[in-house]
């Protein structure tokens, strides 16, 4: 349950001209740069979760978007949390989120993090070397571990595998040596990439996971829990039920093995990328003989760092439209370099200095990289609305929390 089910700059509103008209109002006071959470968003992506992987449990990825008022919602609605730092327990934690629904997802984890674990009684946590290991022995010794497993999809948009978990084939001789050292080894866990795009990828990483779990049962070694990590898609319900659908068949398959196992997750843009919205105000203008240049204040550091990063463009639509007549147009970031180009190519109608752009899926990794008074430019506020039947929703839900048991209880 969150102890405190308030959330900040939340505006409830039934219907979409009472929100144009709250949008309208925050343009009104600053030309700054604003992101808007839409709380109904969250709640559908939750719903649609449960429906396809309702033995999944989801542990939401901080790292893609730490605002509190995310972490509040989701807490209520049942989700637990994937956190990767001290500063991300320390968020989740002052909600008033229980530790044992938390895993500490980070394979390679500071020391003084890990004290604060400690602390915090945050147990559940991933590792995937021997140094690591012996780090957790001698920090954090009453863990308990998943072995991060390398498993990536062959196209992604980032794939982990250079980067972390261990080789498939050295997952057991690490689960051997934690037993060896005392320690409370529970399961195995992986992440396909992030931004999947073969659906195929969860099927391949859960047979990879049965074989691992036959062999330790073999040796004795009882194993409770497969963590299948993130990679499920922002805005595309079609293709998460896909993932979904396969991911079910796969463990169905080996229904003998997985029978008892806990199954999570750790989905971070699922949730967040298409709950939040960003508006940009047009701060400068170039007319080229085949081309209008707009420039706006964000830029690829911060809120566009997608597109180097991920290579990836989000294409907004104008605010307000004073003609049907589209035309060539480029967009800029105030960035002083020449990477902080953001859409090369897109159609617009003619804008004015201090006229609006809106762009979409916005959530992921994009609030929580925003620098603050970035090259003058403030730090974009984050505004959000709900309509009143999903607000009531979501204190129905945090209301009726307290009753469910917490999924680490079982490992």
């Amino acid at each position: 349950m969150v102890s405190d089910m308030v959330l900040s700059n939340l505006k409830i509103v039934n219907d979409a001209d009472h929100l144009k008209e709250h949008i309208e109002e925050i343009m009104e006071i600053s030309d700054d740069s604003f992101y808007v959470g839409n709380i109904g968003e969250l709640i559908s992506n939750y719903k649609l979760w449960i429906k396809h992987l309702p033995n999944v449990i989801p542990f939401y990825a901080v790292k893609c978007n730490d605002e509190l008022n995310v972490i509040k919602v989701l807490a209520a609605l049942g989700c637990n949390f994937d956190c990767a730092s001290q500063d991300e327990l320390t968020k989740v934690l002052s909600c008033g989120v229980d530790p044992a629904r938390i895993v500490f997802a980070n394979p390679t984890k500071m020391r003084t993090h890990l004290i604060y674990a400690v602390r915090q009684k945050v147990q559940l946590m991933t590792f995937d070397t021997e140094q690591e290991l012996e780090k957790i022995k001698e920090f954090h010794p009453e863990a308990k571990l998943l072995v991060r497993m390398r498993s990536d999809a062959k196209v992604a948009t980032i794939q982990m595998g250079h980067k972390f978990g261990c080789a498939p084939d050295n997952a057991m001789y690490l689960i051997e040596k934690a037993v060896e050292m005392g320690l409370r080894i529970v399961g195995i866990a992986f992440h396909v990439g992030t931004g999947c795009k073969e659906p195929e990828a969860f099927p391949r990483a859960i047979e990879l996971c049965a074989s691992i779990l036959k062999e330790a049962k073999l040796k004795g070694i009882h194993l409770n829990t497969v963590d299948v990590g993130g990679g499920f898609p922002e805005n595309e319900p079609d293709a998460f039920i896909e993932m979904a659908e396969l991911l079910k068949q796969a463990v169905e398959k080996e229904n003998e093995t997985f029978k008892g196992i806990n199954m999570m997750a750790e989905p971070g843009r699922y949730f967040a990328g298409s709950s939040f919205k960003l508006y940009a105000s047009i701060i400068g203008i170039r007319h080229n003989p085949d081309v209008t240049w707009y420039y706006i204040n964000r830029g690829v550091i911060g809120a566009f760092n997608c597109v180097f990063s991920e290579n990836l463009i989000r294409y907004p639509v104008a605010w307000k439209s004073r003609s049907d007549d589209l035309k060539p147009s480029l967009i800029w970031g105030p960035e002083e370099i020449q990477k902080d180009l953001l859409v090369k190519e897109i159609l617009l109608p003619p804008l004015e200095d201090g006229d609006w752009l809106v762009f979409q899926t916005m959530g992921a990794y994009t609030v929580c990289l925003d620098p603050a008074n970035w090259l003058a430019h403030a730090k974009p506020k984050v505004y959000y609305h709900a309509s009143e039947n999903d607000w009531d929703f979501v204190q129905e839900a945090n209301a009726r929390s307290k009753e469910h048991l917490h999924f680490a209880n079982f490992v």
